[in-house]
């Protein structure tokens, strides 16, 4: 009696966390789900009223028109490597100095060690666009105004406090034994860094990489100050498909569509790399 009040009970417990489950997943994946829906739809469609949820019949024709950059100057494709190129150099900045300086952090002793880590946070609360007017002048002084390398280095320093953050806690999980082991075996800090911190924490470089990553393919506000021309991202070409007479919903939510894929692929290959790399050094 009691073995089936216990298991009835479970039972319950499940189907309400699944229920639970399931209408929280539905409200965080309607955005995209709409997203979809309405690149999917002809024009006509887009505008008649009521709008219904699925539409009458798939058409792709808002693909096939954004990314042939048909009817529009923007250059999709070359936005598009632009991006791709940008993301994945500033990621690799990022991740490398950032885990570089959470093992310095982590090894170093005395009362400013905290403070830099409260600076950083702190810095993390500044938000791009209050930093855009001496970010500005700072590149045009240094001649790197609509360059991709001042773009790049921009982001590496405005990402490296949270990089350097993340990495803190990975620098902790390697113990410190280690390092007091490869000092009595001759090898000094570069080569202790190199031969043996990075592999002891290369769950939290990938995590530390991937996060970079997914963080700079989306940044708006510095990119649409600091890139014009054929040097734009993705991010800011979004809005050639607004004019001012008219808006073509499907071919923007195409482009969104478009344009959010590498990330959600980056989400969906890397998941198990990004949860076991943030909680790692917790469990540590």
């Amino acid at each position: 009696m009691n073995t089936g009040s216990s298991r009835t009970g479970y039972l319950l417990s499940k189907a309400f966390e699944l229920g639970v489950a399931a209408i929280l997943l539905t409200v965080i994946l309607f955005p995209v789900i709409w997203l979809v829906l309405i690149s999917v739809r002809s024009v006509a469609e887009v505008y008649q009223y009521p709008l219904t949820f699925f539409p009458k019949e798939l058409v792709f024709d808002a693909y096939r028109e954004v990314w042939l950059s048909k009817g529009y100057s923007t250059d999709w494709l070359r936005y598009f490597l632009n991006t791709a190129v940008i993301a994945c150099f500033a990621a690799t900045g990022v991740m490398l100095l950032g885990l570089l300086l959470g093992y310095v952090l982590s090894r170093m002793r005395g009362p400013w060690v905290g403070r830099v880590q409260l600076l950083f946070i702190v810095i993390q609360l500044f938000e791009g666009p209050a930093l855009i007017i001496p970010v500005y002048l700072a590149l045009s002084w240094l001649g790197l105004y609509n360059s991709a390398i001042g773009y790049i280095l921009l982001l590496i320093v405005f990402f490296l406090p949270f990089a350097a953050l993340l990495s803190l806690s990975f620098a902790y999980s390697v113990p410190i034994e280690i390092d007091e082991a490869a000092r009595i075996d001759g090898c000094s800090d570069w080569q202790f860094f190199r031969k043996v911190f990075i592999p002891s924490a290369k769950v939290g470089m990938v995590t530390v990489g991937l996060m970079a990553f997914l963080l700079v393919w989306g940044e708006y506000p510095f990119a649409l100050t600091l890139l014009q021309g054929e040097n734009r991202t993705v991010s800011t070409a979004l809005v050639d498909l607004i004019s001012g007479l008219s808006v073509y919903w499907n071919n923007l939510a195409a482009a969104a569509t478009i344009i959010s894929l590498p990330v959600i692929l980056v989400l969906v290959f890397a998941q198990k790399h990004i949860v076991s790399g943030l909680t790692s050094g917790s469990v540590k």
